[in-house]
């Protein structure tokens, strides 16, 4: 890939110091990317008041920096066609500035072409210091949470470690307490394999080895599947029309063993119980798929009182919180007087609820 050094970038735009914002251009690929690199030092002439106790580029020039990383990748592009086109910036949208950028920084603008229209180009434009991880809001979800990318030139594993180096364990809001180092072991199911969920699935939590090994031997098949459960999962349901509940997706992977598992269960009359309410709802969620085949993708399937479930059979399921859509699942597989007959007992009986708590059976009736 080509690079211009400041001179070469001096023959493409007509910006010169002290409003000349970048230093070199790399990584250059035509009418597609590149990155622009501004070195950062105190004898920039806006840094004088620009402040007293902290000398800060102000957020103006750091778009500045990033027009200019892309007018000269614009000119670079058509200078064999058009050799005197002038370049302009016209518009700025959804700018967002995640730290300072102080003396001493290396400021790397990467520039993708989105579009171009005639002569209007569009560009999303990053900037990250000195390969310092940076976010960029790329998409919103279902339940007001935002799908994130971050920038790093750093491999997967340095950047999974650095992500839980910088992070610690989502608890729910509802423990309140800080989190404890226990918590990082003690809130994950013994048969969690994969990173990317931002809660457990707490049903789960009440395995252990001895447990699993102990129903091995039986006429209990275990099947998995991979479930990434949202932060959305907490949120309470807040349309008084439920109809018009819009619900929070999530990301599940189901593969070919589990599938053909469930059905063998079926056609020998053998029962699907789904541990915890999540799973029961990636596993209805697929069985309208009607795929024989590994599945990854996401659900945001609503199952309410009225549903009829297609799979599963039984549910292990802790305690939920009112007005979720956790609790409404379990009210559609048996009926709400009888959840609700089950949650006075355990309030009386002093149970404990949500993620640390205790955990019930609902077996239908006929199930036995």
């Amino acid at each position: 890939m080509t690079s211009l050094n400041i001179e070469q970038i001096k023959e493409l735009i007509p910006h010169r110091y002290p409003f000349l914002l970048i230093d070199k251009v790399i990584d250059i690929i035509p009418f597609e990317s590149a990155t622009g690199i501004k070195n950062v030092t105190f004898n920039e002439n806006y840094f004088q008041g620009h402040f007293e106790s902290k000398s800060v580029m102000p957020g103006a020039l750091i778009i500045e920096s990033m027009a200019q990383s892309a007018g000269t990748l614009v000119l670079y592009s058509l200078k064999e066609t058009n050799p005197n086109l002038s370049v302009y910036l016209l518009t700025i949208d959804k700018a967002k500035f995640r730290k300072p950028v102080c003396p001493g920084d290396t400021l790397s603008n990467k520039v993708v072409k989105k579009q171009n229209v005639k002569n209007i180009w569009k560009f999303s434009c990053k900037s990250f210091v000195d390969n310092t991880l940076v976010a960029e809001v790329i998409d919103n979800t279902t339940s007001r949470g935002r799908t994130l990318r971050f920038l790093c030139d750093v491999g997967y594993e340095d950047f999974r470690k650095l992500l839980i180096d910088l992070g610690e364990t989502p608890l729910p809001k509802y423990i309140n307490r800080e989190v404890e180092p226990e918590d990082k072991d003690r809130y994950q199911t013994i048969y969690a394999k994969k990173y990317g969920a931002v809660a457990a699935p707490t049903a789960g939590l009440h395995f252990d080895e001895e447990m699993l090994n102990g129903m091995r031997p039986s006429n209990i098949s275990l099947a998995y599947i991979t479930l990434h459960i949202g932060a959305g999962t907490f949120q309470p349901i807040k349309q008084e029309n439920i109809i018009k509940n819009q619900l929070h997706s999530e990301y599940y992977e189901i593969n070919k063993k589990t599938i053909e598992a469930i059905k063998l269960a079926k056609k020998k009359n053998g029962r699907v119980i789904a541990v915890g309410t999540t799973s029961a709802r990636a596993i209805e969620a697929h069985s309208t798929i009607k795929s024989m085949e590994s599945w990854k993708g996401e659900t945001d399937i609503f199952i309410r009182p009225g549903y009829r479930f297609q799979v599963v059979d039984a549910l292990l399921t802790n305690f939920h919180l009112p007005k979720s859509s956790l609790l409404m699942l379990i009210s559609a597989l048996a009926n709400k007087e009888f959840i609700m007959k089950a949650y006075n007992y355990a309030v009386e009986k002093k149970y404990r609820f949500y993620s640390y708590g205790d955990a019930m059976l609902i077996l239908p009736k006929g199930f036995i």
